[in-house]
């Protein structure tokens, strides 16, 4: 691994050692978050702990579109008594594990490489407008799956067009653009670190 020009940091899921900004195309699980990780990640070389670049940087308090009737607070899931208690991101319903960002007030949950999605961006399939995501109230058809937008799911939407698509089917059609993986299947609770690399990926093709 190649280190970058940057000062070590200190966090608070690793205090007895210092851990530096590497690149590598290898891949990890995040001992913060818990998800997969690829490419920057801060390391710990003596422990062998790594941090995906944002969850070592993330704030305590963040404000987001995704929840923005209160502030999210960064907390660690903790277990509750012989067990953890279950708990799934909102965004991406995908399982919690470890860091995670918290509205206690509306038992909003969500990861924090999850908070990185954009809130507009543009589609191949539709260009005459940005598409928003959001959570939208009324059920409605995903133009390319076919499937239904279930009511309260994340989906990209135009509403000008009534047009909707499942964001893990923007991201899927996302990746046949770009011939990744030779995806064709439509996939849910795709990992939320992939989402957000496709994110960024879809953005530098549409944006």
């Amino acid at each position: 691994m190649a280190p970058f020009h940057k000062n070590p940091i200190q966090h608070l899921l690793h205090p007895n050692h210092s851990l530096t900004l590497f690149d590598s195309n290898t891949k990890y699980v995040c001992e913060g978050c818990k998800t997969l990780g690829i490419g920057k990640r801060f390391n710990c070389p003596e422990c062998d702990f790594d941090l995906h670049e944002y969850c070592g940087t993330c704030p305590m308090n963040l404000s987001s579109f995704l929840h923005s009737y209160h502030s999210l607070k960064l907390v660690t899931r903790m277990p509750h008594g012989n067990r953890q208690l279950d708990r799934i991101c909102n965004v991406c319903c995908d399982s919690i594990e470890g860091l995670f960002y918290r509205c206690n007030t509306c038992e909003f949950d969500v990861h924090p490489l999850c908070t990185l999605l954009p809130q507009t961006l543009r589609h191949v399939l539709h260009e005459e407008h940005p598409l928003r995501l959001l959570s939208f109230s009324e059920s409605r058809t995903c133009v390319i799956c076919k499937g239904a937008c279930n009511a309260f799911s994340w989906r990209c939407r135009c509403a000008l067009c009534d047009f909707d698509i499942h964001m893990e089917c923007m991201l899927v059609q996302c990746k046949k653009q770009k011939t990744w993986l030779g995806i064709s299947n439509h996939i849910h609770n795709i990992n939320v670190l992939i989402m957000v690399e496709l994110v960024e990926e879809l953005e530098k093709l549409y944006l």
